[in-house]
């Protein structure tokens, strides 16, 4: 029983040498596995194969796509091995966005997902004129002209009444937004947070700068009840809201058919031979009517007060 016990040398010593070889075997195939695998890394970073081979941007409303692209602090050509966290807090130093996002797609496609803030119009100052975004910042370097895609402010010398007026505009509808021409900083001797509006429909408008958005975004469905007036005037919301006729504000009558033919652009001849016609017909018309009926003419579209 003993005997069998005993393990023969001669027979193990092959065993062990066969142990140690497929060790040895497989320490060898690891190192010039990570040797391999090494090689490939550091050959795939200076390939181009690493590089960023495009960028895709989403989300550019104001500014244009390429502006935007311009102002990344990544570009084409570049390893796409970078941290992201830090390219994000890079690209926020365009004062244009709110947010920004930043995706790795696939091994050479970037996804670029901005939001901007809205810009809200142009301060006219020093004869020049100063994009302003819905935060408040003045970007850019100043125009000498400027396209009539947001309202200008003018007349703006408090920087605190300006700042509150951007918060409201931010706060507009996007239809009621589109349709305001011109802002003027218009305080009065009761109250300095006057603005008085000029809209591309023909119309003026004034308004409170701390209530501006809410009493503003009103504006369509008070128009739709001066249509059947066919006269342009004053919408004025500081306390209530009030229509004003031009004729009874200023002495001057603009209705909608003069309204469009100012528009449209008619020649200053054809305008003043129909104010010779008018002014004739005027005078052939006093000679007729009484004083009384002259008054009663003027009292049906002067003011009106909206519920």
């Amino acid at each position: 029983m003993v005997a069998d016990k005993v393990i023969d040398l001669e027979n193990r010593i092959p065993k062990l040498a066969r142990r140690k070889k497929l060790r040895f075997i497989r320490q060898v195939s690891f190192i010039v596995l990570l040797v391999v695998l090494l090689v490939t890394i550091l050959w795939y970073r200076q390939s181009e194969f690493s590089q960023i081979q495009s960028i895709e941007l989403h989300g550019a409303d104001y500014k244009s796509m390429q502006y935007h692209l311009n102002q990344l602090p990544i570009e084409v050509g570049e390893s796409m091995w970078f941290d992201v966290e830090e390219i994000e807090q890079l690209a926020m130093e365009n004062r244009w966005l709110k947010s920004v996002k930043i995706e790795r797609e696939w091994l050479t496609h970037v996804i670029v997902t901005i939001e901007e803030y809205a810009h809200v119009g142009y301060l006219q100052r020093d004869g020049s004129y100063y994009p302003i975004l819905e935060n408040g910042e003045i970007v850019g370097e100043p125009l000498k002209t400027f396209v009539m895609d947001a309202p200008l402010l003018t007349n703006f010398k408090d920087d605190a009444y300006l700042a509150e007026l951007l918060k409201q505009l931010a706060q507009l509808d996007n239809e009621v937004h589109a349709l305001i021409s011109q802002i003027n900083y218009t305080p009065s001797k009761s109250d300095n947070s006057v603005v008085t509006l000029y809209m591309t429909d023909g119309y003026e408008v004034r308004a409170l700068i701390y209530e501006f958005a809410e009493k503003l975004n009103h504006y369509p469905s008070i128009v739709k009840q001066l249509v059947d007036l066919d006269v342009k005037g004053i919408v004025d919301l500081e306390v209530g809201s009030y229509f004003t006729s031009y004729d009874s504000e200023y002495g001057i009558r603009i209705d909608e058919s003069t309204y469009m033919e100012e528009e449209l652009g008619e020649s200053a001849e054809q305008n003043e031979e129909a104010d010779d016609k008018d002014e004739k017909e005027d005078k052939d018309e006093k000679k007729e009517e009484s004083p009384s009926s002259e008054d009663q003419s003027y009292g049906m579209i002067t003011s009106n007060k909206f519920a």
